[in-house]
């Protein structure tokens, strides 16, 4: 391809003031599509929100059938940037449209918002330096929608951002892309600021083509479709409403104004109605310091803390397993097997300071009950179930496809939660206790499972 061309859909509010911008990218999809008209929904919902919406045309870059480009996000990428400042400098709403923007994307499209960040900060073109890129917006925040990871490597280096809002929806029934690729990305996004966040939504029943209302329900070509599982998905209205109210909410934090607090973190004390569901949040704010990620290397009696040690007590099995998320990406957790009790501590070499929360990533298998205690260097100690703070989620029972279905085959799926405790609130437990010089901070783990 030597030119593209610029063209997409336009919402926008019926004011006079300018407004805050979010710019989607579509996926791969049959050419004869027009797919960037499937976010309408979207930019009817935003825009009467106060925001407005771009959906860029980018079915030059798609294919019919088994005929189609590869290995083309890079040039998603790029194409959406050029749109962007086409709309921002060129076109005739370029007053109405605040200069900090969001991107989004969705499948394919969505690793190419990602990509197209990664442009726009580096300023040149990796592959060759000498081919200046020049965009430097202000990307105030990143949007994916069932996003792919790692089908452009810059320089064959797995993409990494810092310093961006970042929010990352996919479902359990998704047939196209069967794990939850682009948490690769969340993990990579390191925020050193403390007011930016990123949060992660794994939806119950969710599918890949819902997200557009152009795809639907088939995530695969026809034939091959008519063997989808198709009757316990989650309803495609809703599945877009919750995407329109988490990506409301995300342009109104991002941006300082008013949302709903809880929505990200944990939904099922959201003030919103939204629709029920099944929703496993991971959630993370910018400057916090990892204690234990076990990323780091395969000694499970460290931290990640310099010279922290770790401590094991009650445990019938004791493991580190990787989860492939993406070719070439895994992530390692630590796993945990018990009978009635068992205790972890974690060992800091100094005594820690510990001024707003304790957040750790949980996931479970069975009914179990999950204490934190916090000792200090003074030996007082404060203790909180975490089931106060948010109830983990059974894992998801998933049927892809009819054959399934019939022969009662099905798997269970699920994704690690977020659970945050205030500090504050261990110091309700125990007045006494000195947030400043934390000595060991203890899990204890009681009931039968891992």
């Amino acid at each position: 391809l030597i030119k593209t061309p610029i063209k997409g859909r336009i919402y926008l509010p019926d004011n006079n003031i300018e407004n805050a911008i979010v710019f989607i990218f579509h996926g791969n999809h049959r050419a004869t599509e027009k797919s960037h008209l499937g976010y309408d929904y979207l930019g009817r919902y935003l825009s009467k929100r106060g925001i407005g919406l771009v959906s860029v045309d980018m079915n030059i870059l798609n294919g019919l059938d088994y005929f189609s480009l590869s290995d083309e996000n890079d040039a998603r990428a790029i194409l959406g940037l050029e749109n962007i400042k086409y709309i921002l400098e060129e076109s005739e709403f370029k007053n109405k449209i605040k200069k900090e923007i969001f991107l989004g994307g969705h499948s394919r499209g969505g690793e190419a918002a990602s990509l197209a960040c990664y442009f726009n900060n580096y300023g040149k073109n990796p592959e060759d330096a000498t081919r200046k890129l020049d965009y430097n917006y202000k990307i105030k925040g990143l949007i994916n929608l069932a996003a792919t990871y790692g089908q452009y490597k810059p320089t064959n280096k797995n993409l990494a951002l810092q310093n961006i809002n970042y929010l990352v929806l996919h479902g359990t029934n998704d047939y196209d892309l069967d794990t939850f690729e682009e948490l690769a990305l969340y993990r990579e996004i390191k925020n050193t600021d403390e007011n930016l966040f990123k949060a992660a939504i794994y939806i119950g029943g969710a599918n890949h083509g819902n997200f557009n209302t152009r795809w639907k329900d088939m995530d695969t070509d026809y034939i091959e479709g008519l063997y989808l599982e198709k009757s316990n998905l989650f309803k495609g209205e809703d599945q877009r409403k919750i995407t329109s109210i988490l990506i409301e909410n995300f342009v109104n934090k991002s941006l300082n104004k008013d949302y709903d607090q809880n929505i990200f973190y944990d939904i099922e004390k959201s003030q919103t109605a939204y629709p029920d569901g099944t929703y496993y949040q991971m959630y993370s704010e910018g400057n916090e310091k990892i204690l234990m990620d076990f990323e780091e290397d395969n000694n499970i009696n460290t931290g990640s803390l310099k010279n922290s040690k770790l401590r094991y007590t009650g445990f019938t099995k004791i493991r580190e397993k990787n989860y492939d998320l993406v070719e070439d990406h895994q992530e390692t957790l630590l796993s945990l097997n018990f009978n009635e009790k068992g205790l972890l501590e974690f060992l800091p070499q100094e005594n820690l300071k510990m001024e707003n929360y304790f957040s750790i990533d949980l996931k479970k298998d069975k009914n179990i009950k999950i204490s934190l205690n916090i000792r200090d260097n003074y030996g007082e100690t404060g203790v909180i179930s975490l089931e106060d703070y948010k109830k983990l989620k059974e894992p998801y029972k998933v049927q892809m496809t009819k054959i399934e279905t019939l022969r009662d085959n099905y798997t269970y799926t699920s994704s690690l939660e977020t659970v945050k405790v205030p500090m504050e609130d261990i110091k309700k437990k125990n007045p006494k206790i000195n947030i400043d010089k934390i000595k060991y901070i203890d899990l204890i783990f009681e009931g039968n499972g891992n």
